[in-house]
């Protein structure tokens, strides 16, 4: 076992010198270990915690291995306004995630769908046929209805309310009254009516989640 992390060690080391030797400058990043990367560098749980702590010493502009794939981190407005104004057509693909592939079978939707002309057409549907001002305009009784019971379901919590589970419930009542003519409830099957809020909300996380075979290619 010593043995072994010893040699991990030591082609770590080689690894970051010969990166160190190349031409291509690339922004700053943490040290990074032989097959993990910076993998290492975050906590599953609260990965975006652990991006603000290394933004802080290396930049708003960084540069994390994980895994085997290269990850730009860009952490400050102005360097973010730069990338999507300037750069966003160079910036524009979608990773191909574990979780979105599994559950959307290769990513048809125009949420994870990479980019081009298929997402274009998609994207344009959406827009005119269910984002439109008339559409929109269509459904400001439900979103309003919505606000309210949130607000009401605030006031009703005498200690601590849990926004996390409000706001989740509240944007996916919203969704499905548009979309399903019905709330989306708490996974429960009453009659020929199924809930869909456990599964959607399980989707939802997973989805949500960076699981270690994104990293492995």
């Amino acid at each position: 076992m010593f043995i072994l992390i010893l040699l991990l060690l030591v082609l770590s080391l080689f690894t970051n010198i010969l990166s160190k030797c190349k031409k291509k400058k690339m922004p700053p990043g943490p040290w990074r270990l032989p097959i993990l990367g910076n993998l290492h560098l975050l906590n599953p749980n609260k990965p975006h915690q652990s991006l603000l702590n290394l933004s802080k010493k290396h930049g708003p502009l960084m540069l994390l291995q994980l895994g085997c794939i290269p990850t730009l981190i860009v952490s400050s407005r102005d360097v973010a306004k730069e990338v999507f104004t300037n750069h966003d057509l160079t910036f524009s693909g979608r990773p191909l995630l574990t979780a979105s592939k599994k559950l959307f079978k290769n990513n048809p939707s125009i949420t994870f769908s990479p980019h081009g002309g298929r997402w274009r057409q998609g994207r344009k549907i959406f827009m005119l046929q269910l984002l439109g001002p008339h559409r929109v305009r269509a459904f400001k009784a439900v979103r309003g209805e919505e606000i309210e019971e949130l607000v009401a379901n605030i006031k009703d919590v005498f200690v601590v309310a849990n926004l996390s589970e409000l706001i989740r419930s509240f944007t996916n009542n919203i969704v499905c009254r548009v979309t399903l003519g019905d709330e989306f409830g708490d996974g429960r099957i009453s009659g020929d009516v199924v809930a869909f809020g456990n599964p959607k909300f399980t989707w939802q996380l997973l989805c949500g989640r960076f699981l270690s075979s994104d990293g492995m290619g």
